[in-house]
């Protein structure tokens, strides 16, 4: 939300400050941007991972309101299992 954002803003300017340890910046949020803006893949990934996250937030909100956050819980952990079965297959 809006303290996840001005968080976020205090630390990419104090990345993108101090000194790193190959001579340049710890961080640079205008050299990530371009790398994005330069990736194809990484242009179509960024958005579509925005998107997931996003649905995944208004269905758990969704299931709270609905059911119980107790079942919500549940989910969420059945989230970690699903995620470590499909690792497996692959």
């Amino acid at each position: 939300g809006v303290w996840g954002g001005f968080f976020m803003l205090i630390i990419l300017v104090l990345t993108s400050t101090l000194p790193g340890n190959d001579g340049g910046h710890i961080e640079s949020a205008p050299h990530g941007m371009l790398m994005v803006v330069s990736s194809p893949t990484l242009l179509a990934l960024v958005p579509t991972y925005m998107v997931s996250i996003s649905l995944y937030n208004f269905v758990g909100i969704t299931v709270g309101q609905r059911m119980s956050a107790v079942v919500r819980c549940l989910v969420d952990s059945c989230r970690t299992f699903v995620v470590w079965a499909v690792d497996l297959l692959l």
